[in-house]
């Protein structure tokens, strides 16, 4: 496909564009670019659904807007009422941009970001941001291969970088104000840096299929390190090792510790115990051994200045002997929990008017236990979904708390890896 080139001119102002959410610290443009947000949409608000609340024209938390979404930038909707969670006040008749996330139809604005969902108006800030994210989303939607750039009012860029067949490729630099670099994205080596304002590099990540590497680096001198983390993936869980620096660049201490966080059955005992490694300023190894919990075990070695080793030193804990048997029973237990492209959907209704039944709660079970950690809640029009979990034979509860009395209904169903299984439930 022949390469096309947009030069976007965006007078979006500098407080939106490189605003910080509290979570990662990430520009607008980086997100958009990233396809952080999972649903992108303007809609208006028709009514709330709080009982026919007398009168009041503006929905706070805790009261459910529903409204019909005008134009979809990102995600996908199979319909155009949706409900709405907001976190501040909205008035019926009028327009709002969302940045949300949610399910099926039914969404929150988008928690600790929620100052990018705003009121739609004739501003030209707002109506040339709308305009950014229909050619972003022209772009990624109609996968074409592009140069992009977004420009301030002033003609400063704010981000730059190619997208090929809708993803972008290479590499991806994003400006401060002042025109200093914010972020460096490369896709080729899957890495990403972020810059101070003041040009000075703040961190770096890299990542391949089972490890990632975070550096952080030192505002006194930027050729140091302060910390660098990596997390390697095992058969069952991850290897945690974290390096910790002197102000001269020199390690200072090292931590190496297991965890099965990431599996399905939840999270490890292992996390109780960690190797460790301390050196003097000077780079030379100061002490090595292991702590269970906050105490020292196994055997501890201590070293001199110039590295000989000085004297060691057993301690004893009976909790160890505890701990490698709590990891094998763990280990055992995922061996037959491998995570599956399993996908279980369907619909929650009353038995008597059919209509679909708000905030049912859905367990998956599987030999007694609760597997699925996560309890899914439906939408208020009943229906439901779960993904990411091995196929086997579950019992799926579906249970209302509330005062309209319907029974707790747990059904037997066989899931199977790679097909989507539909369930419907009724309850009385």
């Amino acid at each position: 496909m022949k390469k096309l080139l947009f030069i976007i001119a965006i007078s979006l102002s500098i407080q939106i564009l490189n605003a910080s959410c509290e979570d990662d610290g990430k520009s607008w443009s980086e997100k958009i670019f990233k396809g952080d947000f999972r649903f992108v949409f303007t809609c208006k608000i028709l009514e709330f659904s709080a009982e026919k609340a007398q009168a009041t024209t503006v929905g706070y938390d805790g009261l459910k807007a529903v409204a019909e979404i005008d134009q979809l930038f990102f995600g996908k909707i199979d319909t155009t009422i949706v409900y709405l969670r907001p976190f501040w006040g909205l008035q019926v008749g009028e327009t709002y941009l969302v940045y949300g996330e949610g399910k099926i139809n039914h969404f929150s604005f988008f928690g600790l970001c929620d100052f990018l969902s705003k009121k739609v108006t004739n501003s030209k800030n707002i109506l040339q941001e709308l305009k950014t994210l229909s050619d972003v989303s022209d772009i990624v939607n109609n996968k074409l291969t592009c140069y992009y750039t977004i420009q301030d009012d002033n003609n400063n860029k704010l981000a730059e970088g190619f997208y090929e067949n809708g993803k972008p490729v290479n590499i991806w630099k994003h400006y401060w104000h002042n025109g200093n670099i914010k972020a460096e994205y490369d896709f080729t080596n899957n890495s990403e840096i972020q810059y101070l304002e003041n040009g000075l590099k703040k961190y770096k990540i890299v990542k391949s299929e089972n490890e990632s590497t975070w550096y952080k680096y030192s505002t006194k001198n930027n050729d140091f390190l302060t910390l660098k983390s990596i997390s390697k993936k095992m058969e069952y869980g991850n290897l945690e090792t974290w390096f910790f620096y002197y102000d001269n660049g020199n390690l200072q201490n090292q931590y190496s510790q297991k965890s099965f966080g990431n599996n399905k059955m939840g999270y490890s005992p292992s996390g109780e115990k960690f190797d460790y490694q301390e050196y003097y300023e000077n780079g030379i190894i100061k002490a090595k051994g292991s702590f269970f919990e906050k105490d020292s075990v196994g055997t501890w070695y201590f070293y001199d200045e110039k590295g000989k080793h000085k004297w060691k030193k057993n301690y004893k804990n009976a909790d160890t002997f505890r701990l490698k048997t709590m990891e094998n029973e763990w280990i055992e237990k995922n061996k037959s929990f491998k995570p599956a492209p399993t996908f279980l959907y369907g619909k929650v209704t009353d038995k008597t008017t059919n209509k679909g039944i708000e905030e049912a709660r859905i367990y998956l079970f599987r030999k007694g236990n609760q597997f699925h950690t996560t309890i899914d809640v439906t939408t208020p029009d009943g229906r439901y979904e779960i993904r990411g979990f091995p196929s086997g034979v579950y019992e799926v509860e579906v249970a209302v708390y509330d005062d309209r009395n319907y029974n707790t209904v747990r059904v037997e169903i066989e899931l199977k890896e790679n097909e989507d299984t539909k369930l419907d439930i009724q309850l009385e």
